[in-house]
């Protein structure tokens, strides 16, 4: 899978979500508005695939982010972070496995916040896209599962039964 593929995959999850990535949250403590503040660059960052992002500001970006959710439980700020930071790691560095572990977090840890179902959706198209069928699968199914009322859950189904007609494909290097 190339950056670009995965890149172009990923700009269609950040536009769908738009609404809940700049949704105004309720003023809180400093640490609080310097994450808010923090995700939304990154959001905007990210709405403009063809510039690079700065990797100094990236690791920042993500040991905040980090730091915060690690103390603090916020059913807000976390799965937006976890799911910007996702998108961060894998549109400039390629690293699909570190996205996913980002996406599995808010699934895991936010299973109530209204980006789960699209983490777990993102997290079986990359499955898709670095030919893991087994883990593609399993991702469409827990989405099927825990999310049957989601608009998501249809089209997991579906491309389950897709999954299961079609050969692999060896990926093409560029």
């Amino acid at each position: 899978m190339t950056v670009r593929t995965l890149t172009a995959w990923l700009i269609v999850g950040l536009t769908i979500l738009l609404p809940h990535c700049n949704a105004p949250l309720h003023p809180a403590d400093p640490e609080a508005r310097r994450l808010d503040s923090l995700n939304e660059a990154a959001h905007a960052m990210l709405q403009q695939p063809q510039q690079p992002i700065d990797p100094e500001w990236m690791g920042r970006f993500i040991e905040k982010g980090e730091a915060y959710c690690g103390k603090q439980h916020d059913s807000l700020r976390c799965p937006r972070f976890y799911y910007l930071a996702a998108h961060m790691v894998m549109t400039q560095t390629g690293q699909s496995d570190v996205g996913i572990k980002y996406l599995h977090r808010i699934v895991k840890e936010y299973p109530h916040s209204p980006i789960a179902p699209q983490a777990l959706w993102e997290k079986a198209l990359i499955y898709e896209m670095t030919q893991n069928k087994e883990g593609a699968r399993a991702a469409y199914k827990a989405l099927m599962v825990r999310y049957p009322d989601d608009s998501l859950a249809d089209l997991a189904r579906k491309a389950i039964q897709l999954i299961d007609s079609l050969p692999i494909i060896p990926a093409v290097s560029p």
